[in-house]
């Protein structure tokens, strides 16, 4: 048959079937708990955070840009400045709490805090010129309001009008300043310069270019890149704008100019290879990750995983270069690596790659809430699809959606909020999916890119298939079709849907043809999730037409397949749809036995809220956002 694969009719297989499915969802991740005060983000272990103290043994350990690191995030913590080479010496050997601090102790808090005060003061009158003098104002503001007054890293560098890159680039370059004025005897006064405090043209037109593409004008945002590129002298700079242009292509769903430019990047590289750069592995990284991302977009499947281990590996080989900063871009390498596994059904895969990512996290110092918030959703759908995680999910997503609500996040707002509605499609809760999803494509028209909102429709398609608006989604499918590369992954899994809405109308002749292409497609780009889904519906479709001989080992293949690349919900319907085609006792039971555990119904009062509180005012679209659950 043109689908292949082996028959199989046995009527015990249904126990093990689920026996062996769970065990390949066994180990399930559960997600950190993140918090401002806990220093770099950790799991938390036996119901409490991972300290950083624990890893700081004595203070020779420490080099001195991690003691001033360290200082800073511990001003009001003596047990933990007694261990900091920097501050040790102000502290007496006795013991005090927080609530109740000996005098000597209060006293000794204090000197550090004025020493750091007197510190931030010096840089800020530091700057020899006028340039200068701008960028030790802000780095003086970084010190002032995130070191010693505790404020938002997001909403300072929102003040400053930086981009958290820049941002976290001039908070290094400031607590640097610290570090040397702290490290210079108290009767000193040498005035050591501050590292890097030259105006650089450069970084704030990077910058222009993400707020520009945040605000949704990519035309501005893309041309602004392209005469960089004319002016830029430094190759690794110019390396560097072409990755970011590349990706600002692909949002915009401007694949062959990605392509275009990916390819200029790769000349780029190959001519700063046979050089000395001291970042070259960080920009190998952002060039393959730029890569992955196109190859994800177009289906390539291969390549696309091929391109992101290749980048994973070049930010692990910087993570000794760089530091955090690499670890911040590593980690966001893992997560597309694990989103991508997802997508095409790869769920053990993506766990084992989550693992990962969140030891990377722990070793970020202040990780930015955007990249926080994006691990726990990439985990929420990873948990979505995990028979034995499947309880963890909407905690895990409702964690990501209190981030972005607190931060003001649109994008990771609305990506917890379709999260939480794939689960609720799960657990037969139709009307709630559906409300999510309205409420995403509601905010996504000001926060998303073209490229993410057309995947938010392809979602509600996805749900309207399956209700009274079958013949809607059957009309509008092939312009949403249309909005993606030719048989990407996308592209494909609107044509399923719109196999889906036939079924749903009982246009069985359709159904079996359009199904049968979308299962072409899938085995030939390896996405077997599409490819499992697609045979259940071509089954289905081929039992109604009295097509026995077509319905059956259709039906017995996509079992096969979704065993092991389906999300539980898909292979629920198939064990479903093989009953009723086969008769298979152990199909029954196994469908029984998911649906009576796995997909009992759940409830979600409370976890849709007003848009309002996940997104800035001034991208918020006039909305009926709902408090209903």
């Amino acid at each position: 048959m043109w689908f292949g694969g082996r028959r199989q009719c046995n009527a015990c297989s249904g126990v093990v079937l689920i026996r062996s499915l769970r065990s390949r969802t066994k180990r399930v991740i559960k997600p950190a708990v993140f918090s401002p005060k806990d220093g770099p983000m950790s799991p938390r272990n036996n119901g409490g955070p991972a300290k950083v103290d624990s890893m700081v043994a004595r203070p020779a350990e420490m080099s001195r840009s991690e003691a001033v690191a360290h200082l800073l995030r511990h001003l009001d913590d003596p047990a933990a400045l007694r261990r900091n080479p920097l501050a040790a010496h102000f502290f007496s050997g006795n013991t005090g709490s927080r609530a109740r601090l000996p005098a000597a102790e209060r006293e000794a808090l204090g000197r550090v805090r004025k020493l750091v005060r007197a510190a931030a003061e010096a840089l800020r009158h530091s700057g020899r010129d006028d340039t200068r003098q701008f960028r030790a104002e802000r780095q003086y503001a970084i010190l002032l309001r995130c070191d010693l007054g505790r404020e938002l890293h997001a909403k300072v560098a929102a003040d400053l009008s930086l981009s958290l890159r820049q941002f976290y680039r001039e908070r290094r370059t400031a607590r640097e300043w610290v570090a040397a004025r702290l490290a210079q005897p108290p009767e000193s006064n040498v005035s050591v310069p501050p590292a890097h405090v030259d105006f650089d043209p450069y970084e704030f037109k990077i910058a222009h270019a993400h707020t520009l593409h945040d605000a949704g004008n990519y035309d501005a945002a893309i041309d602004l890149l392209r005469g960089l590129i004319d002016c830029v002298d430094n190759p690794a700079r110019r390396l560097d704008v072409y990755c970011l242009l590349a990706n600002f292509f692909i949002d915009d769903r401007r694949y062959a100019h990605a392509h275009l430019t990916l390819q200029a990047a790769r000349e780029c590289y190959a001519a700063l290879a046979h050089t000395h750069v001291e970042n070259i592995a960080e920009l190998r990284g952002r060039l393959e990750a730029a890569t992955a991302k196109r190859h994800w977009a177009n289906g390539d499947i291969a390549a696309a995983l091929d391109a992101n281990e290749k980048a994973i590996r070049a930010f692990r080989e910087d993570r000794f270069r760089a530091g955090n900063d690499a670890d911040a871009q590593l980690a966001r390498a893992l997560i597309e690596l694990a989103n991508g596994h997802v997508s095409i059904g790869r769920f053990a895969s993506a766990q084992s790659v989550l693992e990962e990512t969140r030891r990377v996290l722990g070793d970020v110092a202040s990780p930015p809430p955007s990249l926080q918030a994006q691990f726990l959703i990439a985990l929420g759908f990873a948990q979505s699809n995990a028979l034995e995680g499947m309880d963890e999910a909407v905690p895990t997503l409702r964690a990501a959606l209190e981030i972005a609500r607190q931060q003001r996040l649109g994008k990771e707002a609305i990506f917890a909020m379709a999260g939480l509605s794939l689960h609720a499609e799960f657990h037969g809760d139709a009307p709630t999916a559906t409300a999510y999803i309205r409420d995403c494509l509601t905010l996504g028209e000001s926060v998303l890119t073209p490229f993410d909102r057309s995947n938010l429709v392809l979602r509600m398609l996805e749900l309207e298939a399956t209700s009274d608006r079958a013949r809607d989604a059957i009309v509008k499918a092939p312009g949403i079709r249309d909005q993606f590369p030719l048989e990407s992954i996308g592209w494909n899994r609107a044509v399923l849907f719109s196999a889906m809405g036939s079924l749903t109308i009982g246009d069985f002749a359709t159904a079996q043809q359009v199904s049968r292409a979308a299962a072409d497609v899938a085995a030939r780009k390896n996405t077997m999730r599409t490819y499992g889904a697609a045979l259940r519906i071509y089954a289905a479709a081929s039992e109604a037409l009295n097509r026995h001989d077509l319905a059956r080992p259709a039906i017995e293949r996509a079992v096969e397949v979704l065993e092991t690349s389906g999300s539980p919900y898909i292979l629920l319907l198939s064990y479903e749809t093989s009953t009723r085609i086969t008769g298979n006792r152990g199909h029954a039971l196994s469908a029984h036995d998911l649906r009576t555990s796995a997909f009992r119904p759940l409830q979600y009062a409370g976890t849709r809220r007003g848009l309002g509180e996940f997104v800035p005012e001034r991208s918020l679209p006039a909305t009926g956002g709902s408090e209903q659950g």
